[in-house]
């Protein structure tokens, strides 16, 4: 699917009051986009089994092209 948009399958919201697991299907080139929600004095633990990436950007690359490989993980409390 690369830069068109989130995968079949691939993302979603998750509210969080047990441990939960998410298994992103095996393919190349995804955009997913997960939010994922605890109450307040809940940690969340993010871990990989197996991840590949290849490469990395260069001064050259843009990721508004989707020419980069990436994982972003950001925090915010509601």
């Amino acid at each position: 699917m690369g830069c068109g948009g989130p995968a079949e399958g691939c993302g979603g919201t998750i509210n969080l009051t047990e441990t939960k697991y998410i298994q992103a299907p095996n393919l190349e080139d995804l955009d997913c986009g997960w939010k994922i929600f605890a109450p307040r004095d809940y940690q969340i633990e993010i871990s990989f089994t197996e991840l590949n990436i290849p490469g990395s950007c260069t001064k050259n690359d843009s990721f508004v092209f989707c020419t980069c490989s990436f994982i972003e993980v950001m925090s915010k409390v509601i």
